[in-house]
């Protein structure tokens, strides 16, 4: 599970390759969040300014959620994040052909690079390295509360209650 060597331990950040790649993935994906969402309601149906709106919101928001667990070091987020960004990249795909301007074209194809990078990058070797270091770090913050409080319940018995402040 880790493979780093048991002497070392952890930062409380990634190092600095693995901190831009997620980063440059979360602008990715929520830049293609956008353009998928001008894409759909621009190309395919035509739609208000404000339906576009509600729905890209809901989109960013329903992203943050899977991001934050990224940031927790859950691979199954970081899988989903990826396919998520493979299906944005899908849907702007058939708007390269069905656009009928070109700015609607410059849209629909900045969504398919984007969203195919990001696609890219999250199935790399360093954004992998950084979910598996946030969920090595995880998991000794759980191990390190578990110690703290049974050392608390351990002085608890021996009836020597810490002080408050």
């Amino acid at each position: 599970m880790r493979n780093n060597k048991s002497d070392e331990s952890l930062g409380v950040f990634p190092k600095k390759q693995q901190m831009v790649s997620f980063l440059a993935v979360t602008m990715m994906l929520i830049s293609g969040t956008a353009l998928s969402d001008i894409v759909v309601y621009k190309v395919y149906f035509k739609a208000s300014p404000g339906a576009m709106i509600i729905t890209g919101w809901l989109m960013v928001v329903i992203f943050s959620l899977l991001n934050f667990k990224v940031t927790r070091g859950s691979f199954l987020c970081a899988r989903i994040l990826r396919f998520y960004a493979l299906a944005l990249a899908m849907i702007c795909l058939p708007g390269l052909f069905l656009a009928e301007t070109m700015v609607e074209r410059i849209i629909c194809y900045s969504g398919v690079v984007v969203l195919f990078g990001a696609f890219y990058l999250i199935g790399g070797k360093t954004y992998q390295e950084m979910v598996q270091n946030r969920y090595d770090f995880c998991a000794e913050m759980m191990a390190l509360r578990a110690a703290i409080e049974k050392e608390m319940e351990r002085s608890a018995s021996q009836g020597k209650a810490p002080k408050k402040r």
